[in-house]
């Protein structure tokens, strides 16, 4: 070991580096064993808290030294208990770490601050994740499958001391492969920022596992084939489903930041990001392939999700998800795409409640925008967009395309006990003529003041009775932009409770009515034409003109007067005081009656 220049690597100002620090190489034999490699890794740990440690570009294995051994191959390999700014650093697609055993934590910081770990591959594929042990019902450091459970195996665990950074890493086969604790010895502590920029999980169940951290900030991952933890009997639960990001814990301190941007799942279990807390959460270029589910938020104050495209395969999982918050507020979507096409059953965004202690903020202050689901077929009443008990909750431009000529059992927006919700200009376009591509929203029976703006441009097809169906208190529908032609069985603008009664347009530059299907009234440039009797509303009721405005001509194939009164004779009808300008009868004609117009 000596010691050496300043790093030459181009450290990012975010990792927990300083300038300038000391560089401890760690010179190991290729004969050497795992013990003493491990050894002589903690000798140059132990002599430069604080500095780098530079591995050398080789695979390493890592057993555990006698002192911490709890069982064979079982135990804590190193501790990192003082000192800030420590970097284990190792030579990009060279250095690689492997413990012997899948019973072995390799990093612990138990008290140490801002460690970084740079240009390493920690690699379990020769042993796999542990499984099928009781999960630990406490946590601690060095205690073993014991304390731990299936999570001993892990790669880096933080458990004290603020600070945990990562780049260019890459992770097999650990079952946690990276946890940060915060202050694991209360929890109502958060400490610290776990940083992590350029990383890389493959298999395993835990990426990062967090509970108490004060921020998280994650940028260029990548977690594929993640899968389930099988815990033993005696569990709490059987499976621990398998996430990239999964922040837990609730009943602890609630992070104040966390921002994920340009994240990748690749065919996992379940999340490819799961954040069961946190006052602000910021998810932003999202890309899930095959996974069971997407993006997830729960108990969260602020959440922005922007740019998420997920893609959902086949899966056991009971409750798949593109997108899901519950118990969230102050949240925006915008911009997000998912495709359900590869579910049995899933549901495309889903807004929800599920814990009966609320926040002022909790399920309200919400908007949709501009995002799109993509279905086959939509089974199981699973919604491409479902909102239950969401308050002051707006959707535009939501978009259901619908693949494939299956009806679908929802309708694209599913609304369900929301108070005050807007839905602006949805669309549902189903490509192939699935007969259901009139359905755009349904509003239940528990939902109150419920605003809809919709088009014909919104549907596949012809609108009908059912575009929205409405059982809600309150609730508002306009249609607005511009019409088709229509038809006389299909008024381009018509009434949703009677369809065939609106306007339509029969031919260039005119307007008609359609009251029923039937040809009622159609307006020209210059003229009117009637397909209805004419009538007053009531008998005697009206005047057609006036003294001041007079039709001109009047083309009457049969004049019928059925109120003209009759007189004997003129004589009679002048006796009889009859006022000039009146038309009436007499009897004294030699064909029977005469109409005359008194002058």
């Amino acid at each position: 070991m000596g010691v050496v220049a300043p790093p030459p690597y181009d450290l990012k100002p975010a990792l927990n580096t300083l300038a300038g620090q000391i560089v401890t190489s760690v010179e190991i034999n290729a004969l050497s064993s795992p013990v003493e490699i491990t050894a002589r890794i903690k000798a140059a740990i132990d002599a430069n808290p604080g500095g780098i440690i530079q591995l050398p570009p080789m695979p390493l294995s890592i057993g555990v030294l006698p002192e911490n051994l709890i069982g064979t191959n079982e135990g804590l390999a190193f501790k990192l208990v003082s000192g800030a700014y420590t970097t284990i650093r190792g030579v990009p697609g060279l250095t690689r770490l492997a413990p012997v055993s899948n019973r072995i934590e390799m990093f612990a910081q138990v008290g140490a601050e801002s460690v970084s770990f740079v240009d390493l591959t920690f690699d379990n594929s020769q042993n796999g994740a542990l499984q099928n042990e009781v999960k630990g019902v406490s946590s601690g450091p060095g205690t073993g499958v014991a304390g731990n459970g299936n999570t001993a195996c892990c790669a880096v665990r933080q458990y004290l001391g603020a600070g945990l950074s990562f780049r260019n890493v890459e992770f097999r086969d650990f079952t946690t492969h990276v946890e940060y604790l915060g202050d694991y010895t209360d929890i109502s502590k958060k400490s610290g920022t776990i940083q992590m920029d350029g990383v890389r999980f493959v298999r395993g169940v835990f990426g990062l596992l967090a509970a108490q951290p004060q921020s998280i900030l994650l940028d260029d991952i990548k977690a594929a084939d993640m899968v389930d933890a099988q815990n033993g009997s005696g569990s709490a639960t059987v499976n621990d489903p398998g996430h990239a990001l999964y922040v837990t814990n609730r009943s602890g301190a609630v992070p104040d930041f966390i921002r994920a941007t340009n994240v990748t799942g690749l065919n996992n279990s379940s999340s490819t990001l799961k954040i069961r807390k946190g006052d602000r959460v910021e998810m932003s270029s999202v890309q899930t392939k095959g996974g069971a589910r997407g993006v997830e938020a729960w108990n969260c104050a602020s959440v922005i999700v922007s740019g998420v495209n997920v893609s959902l395969g086949a899966s056991i999982d009971s409750n798949q998800c593109g997108i899901e918050l519950t118990d969230c507020g102050h949240y925006a979507v915008s911009d997000c795409e998912v495709d359900v096409r590869g579910s049995a059953s899933a549901w495309g965004i889903r807004l929800r409640k599920a814990d009966s202690a609320v926040q002022e903020w909790t399920n309200r202050y919400g908007t949709i925008t501009d995002c799109q689901v993509i279905v086959s077929n939509v089974g199981g009443g699973r919604a491409a967009l479902i909102a239950s008990d969401q308050d002051d909750l707006t959707i535009s431009g939501f978009q259901q395309t619908h693949t494939g000529t299956a009806v679908g059992d929802r309708y694209p927006i599913d609304l369900r006990n929301c108070n005050n919700a807007t839905v602006i200009n949805p669309k549902h376009i189903a490509t192939d003529g699935a007969a259901d591509g009139y359905k755009l929203v349904s509003i239940d029976v528990t939902c109150t003041n419920t605003r809809v703006l919709y088009s014909l441009a919104s549907v596949s097809g012809a609108l009908t009775t059912n575009t929205i169906s409405d059982a809600g208190t309150g609730t508002v529908i306009s249609r607005v932009g511009s019409m088709p032609t229509g038809s006389l069985a299909a008024p381009a603008f018509a009434f949703d409770a009677e369809p065939t009664t609106g306007f339509w347009r029969p031919g260039a530059s005119q307007l008609g009515v359609a009251i029923n299907t039937f040809d009622a009234v159609r307006f020209y440039g210059n003229r009117m034409e009637v397909g209805y009797t004419i009538k007053p509303m009531a008998d005697g009721g009206g005047d057609l003109g006036d003294a001041a405005t007079r039709w001109n001509n009047a083309y009457i194939r049969n004049l019928i007067l059925s109120n003209a009164v009759t007189y004997a004779s003129e004589a009679a009808a002048a006796a009889a005081g009859l006022v000039s300008g009146r038309v009436y009868k007499t009897s004294d004609g030699a064909g029977g009656f005469n109409l005359k117009l008194k002058a």
